[in-house]
């Protein structure tokens, strides 16, 4: 599903500096680690974070707290050019601590990399040129 330019936009070294420029800064993901449909309902345990690259294998987004490696979190992707959030299921590869970012309340840069993501989703990133 993804390609080489993809990958490499999960590797942790590869996360631009705070305040980069570009179209992803007025993006943000909304996630939650509740396993079930109707847990996520049901619940209102998303929290917030602030995309910065994102593509058909999976995204990199500031989040405000840390996630564990290897565990399974559930997204939905608010994109500036799609009119209603694009729903998603990933994999947290890696994450970095950045208490210094100058972005408040978003400590931590985060790896993921999509799972079982519907067609629409990839449809809708394929469109946005990444």
């Amino acid at each position: 599903m993804g390609n080489k330019k993809d990958k490499s936009l999960l590797a942790s070294e590869n996360v631009p500096p705070s305040g980069a420029s570009g179209r992803a800064s007025d993006w943000y993901v909304e996630y939650t680690r509740e396993s079930t449909r109707l847990a996520r309902l049901l619940k209102s345990s998303y929290r917030r974070g602030l995309v910065h690259h994102i593509g058909e294998s999976g995204l990199q987004f500031r989040a405000p707290e840390r996630l564990e490696e290897g565990k399974t979190i559930y997204l939905k992707l608010h994109l500036k050019d799609v009119s209603c959030p694009l729903r998603a299921k990933a994999q947290v590869r890696w994450v970095r601590e950045e208490p210094w970012s100058g972005i408040e309340n978003y400590t931590h840069v985060v790896g993921a990399v999509f799972v079982d993501c519907p067609t629409e989703t990839v449809s809708a990133l394929r469109k946005l040129g990444h």
